[in-house]
């Protein structure tokens, strides 16, 4: 949990002003004044502004999922053949496929899905929807790359969104555009 008292020592570390910070965090420079002495504790609505405007300038200039996410990405229906699907993944060296539906992210399919199921008849002719797993996790285009990483030690992929709208897809070797 972070503690009220972060707030004037990351201020700082910012090299900002009460001012300055008030502003970003459309409240008033007395308010936060009160809030760093301790005279007064903020509401939830009141410290969620102040704290993301605090991580907006920490993370200001740090690479985010838009800068390295894969746009634009393939995806399968559904509804849509493994065999279809799997000479998608051939044709594109792609490892894992959204499901959408509609522009939703219904689930995945990946080569472990399809691993898992080899020797199954008539795999090829089933839907996709039959094997995919879960849907893998989505998040907004200003996640800090080091959230990505994190997320993606438990997935093979994460999707980036854009408002309500899917706008593209990090894998592991997406990540590796950072390293220099």
């Amino acid at each position: 949990m972070i503690e009220l008292k972060e707030i004037q020592k990351r201020r700082k570390q910012l090299n900002l002003t009460q001012a300055q910070l008030a502003k970003i965090a459309e409240i008033s420079q007395s308010a936060l004044a009160k809030i760093e002495s301790g005279k007064i504790n903020p509401s939830y609505l009141i410290a969620k502004k102040i704290f993301d405007a605090l991580e907006g300038l920490e993370h200001k200039g740090a690479v985010k999922a838009f800068d390295i996410m894969r746009k634009p990405f393939i995806s399968v229906s559904g509804d849509e053949k493994i065999e279809k699907a799997v000479g998608t993944m051939r044709k594109n060296g792609i490892s894992q496929l959204p499901v959408m539906q509609k522009g939703v992210v219904i689930g995945l399919l990946s080569e472990s899905n399809l691993v898992e199921r080899i020797g199954e008849r008539n795999l090829g002719d089933r839907k996709v929807s039959d094997v995919m797993a879960e849907a893998p996790p989505i998040i907004p285009e200003g996640t800090p790359v080091g959230t990505v990483s994190e997320l993606l030690k438990h997935n093979p992929i994460v999707l980036v969104s854009g408002g309500s709208k899917i706008t593209g897809l990090i894998s592991k070797t997406d990540l590796l555009k950072v390293v220099k």
